[in-house]
């Protein structure tokens, strides 16, 4: 009644995710909207209490990597010019789906320090498992 999960990654990643394998030329229009709707599928999101987008201005994530890495080493994924096309799919992805999927929510956390990160995160998953634990307390069985 109260298990909490928590992924790096979920559903709608995977949603996200087609759509920059679209891009890339790697999956045809019609391959890219049938898998999204698979991982949209009610298997999948059904049971997710809470999802985030998060985002970060690409500079300032790549600051904050160079503080915790040896080197810094652009990829095909983490350069600069990606992440931005990465940060506008999430705001689309975001903006196509949260009227559907009223779990979904977008943070910005750019101008987060890494202690307010963690406890936005921390206080908004307690205030949601609060929620369903009063939701299924108040559930005739």
């Amino acid at each position: 009644m109260y298990d909490l999960v928590l992924f790096d990654r979920c559903a709608f990643d995977g949603y996200y995710w087609m759509m920059y394998w679209f891009a890339k030329g790697k999956l045809t229009e019609k391959e890219m909207r049938h898998w999204q709707e698979t991982f949209l599928s009610d298997f999948y999101v059904n049971n997710l209490d809470v999802a985030y987008f998060v985002i970060c201005d690409p500079i300032v994530a790549l600051e904050r990597n160079r503080m915790d890495a040896l080197i810094t080493r652009f990829g095909d994924i983490t350069n600069p010019k990606n992440m931005e096309i990465l940060v506008d799919r999430a705001r689309q992805t975001y903006n196509e789906l949260s009227p559907r999927f009223p779990q979904l929510k977008f943070v910005d956390t750019s101008t987060m320090e890494k202690r307010v990160m963690v406890q936005h995160f921390a206080d908004d998953i307690l205030a949601t498992m609060e929620r369903r634990a009063g939701d299924k307390l108040n559930t005739p069985q």
